[in-house]
């Protein structure tokens, strides 16, 4: 499981999540990855839900 965190500030800084993605893809094909911002809440319903399968 990779978490990319602190999405909101992609706009704002030199950093592209989906060749960030792409390379992790490269490394590992199957690994979930989950992108999140705590400002905004985003991903968080998603990456709950994974947590509360792994029980």
């Amino acid at each position: 499981m990779v978490i990319i965190n602190k999405i909101d500030l992609s706009p704002y800084v030199d950093f592209d999540i989906q060749e960030c993605i792409a390379n992790i893809k490269k490394i590992r094909s199957n690994v979930k990855i989950f992108e999140l911002s705590v400002k905004t809440d985003a991903g968080f319903d998603s990456w709950l839900d994974w947590l509360r399968g792994l029980k």
